[in-house]
């Protein structure tokens, strides 16, 4: 396994970075849905994560990456060793060609759209009746 790595902090547009990856690591104890994980789907980057929050069924339960059930590091950097050690089983380029419509940058701007919308109308009714 390599013995550098990089902590670059904050950088504006991270594809570059992402794009020269190895291998993803997400070892959290809880996720919802890591934009960092679609940014590294998206540019066909293998994925090692733990199974936890909405990233089992985007990695299409082991697929397009290789998914940890436990929180043991030992099992996360075995797993490492193994996708960056073999051409793996899981098909990352494929997981960009299959990459959920509804989380482009588009589809999710037009989601937040009709939140604030609807939000923001219901705060004008209120408004309109005295609330």
């Amino acid at each position: 396994m390599p013995t550098n790595c990089t902590f670059t902090g904050f950088v504006r547009d991270p594809a570059g970075w992402i794009n020269q990856m190895d291998l993803m690591a997400i070892t959290s104890d809880h996720e919802g849905l890591p934009m960092s994980l679609l940014e590294a789907m998206a540019l066909g980057v293998r994925i090692v994560s733990r199974a936890v929050g909405g990233i089992p069924r985007l990695l299409q339960d082991g697929r397009f990456g290789r998914l940890v059930p436990t929180a043991s590091a030992w099992a996360i950097a075995e797993a490492m060793a193994d996708e960056l050690s073999s051409e793996g089983t899981h098909d990352f380029k494929l997981a960009r060609s299959v990459f959920p419509p509804e989380l482009t940058a588009g589809a999710m701007a037009q989601q937040y759209t009709r939140v604030y919308e609807s939000a923001t109308s219901v705060r004008r009714r209120a408004a309109q009746v005295g609330h």
